[in-house]
């Protein structure tokens, strides 16, 4: 009999930001890293963040605009020094994450990078099973350990407030939406 170790599919900081650099430092993949710093960033789904616009980012304030929640959030000077490097490369077209190849004259969004977040995992060593919802569950749980306020995380998240009250398990929270 074969025991084998049970493999984590949860994310952890330093498992996150590993995958997140390693996706930043190549070409073909910088889109995926970006994908993966915004999601951990704004807590927000994938597919919010792969349809960004430019539009949608302001770099001279150093936030995004979310259509989904209608939230405008602040990121990290790193991460806006990183979209002003993806700007210069890829702002003559709409989309923020574009897939690097050309379809039908036109770029398309990058779409969900399944298959290859879970080769760029194992070459690094962590389960192929660490996925893009896992990522947004630890930028959650971080946002809380924090201290952001329920009302806050449910605008953030576009739920209601007795959606997150899972989050703050044991702590009295006031849930009502701002």
């Amino acid at each position: 009999t074969i025991i084998r170790e049970k493999q984590s599919t949860d994310w952890s900081t330093e498992s996150a930001q590993k995958v997140i650099e390693h996706c930043l430092s190549s070409f073909e993949t910088t889109s995926l890293g970006l994908l993966l710093l915004l999601v951990y960033e704004t807590a927000q789904k994938a597919v919010t963040i792969l349809e960004l616009e430019w539009d949608n980012i302001n770099l001279d304030s150093s936030s995004v605009s979310l259509p989904r929640s209608g939230l405008t959030v602040k990121l990290k000077p790193a991460t806006i020094h990183l979209l002003k490097q993806q700007k210069e490369m890829w702002g003559f077209q709409k989309y923020v994450l574009p897939y690097h190849r050309v379809f039908d004259n036109s770029y398309r969004p990058l779409k969900f990078p399944g298959r290859k977040l879970s080769e760029i995992c194992i070459k690094l060593g962590y389960s192929g099973k660490l996925d893009l919802p896992a990522l947004r569950l630890l930028a959650i749980r971080e946002f809380v350990a924090a201290g952001m306020e329920p009302a806050y995380l449910a605008n953030l998240l576009g739920v209601n407030g007795t959606s997150v009250a899972q989050y703050y398990k044991g702590k009295e929270i006031n849930v009502e939406k701002r």
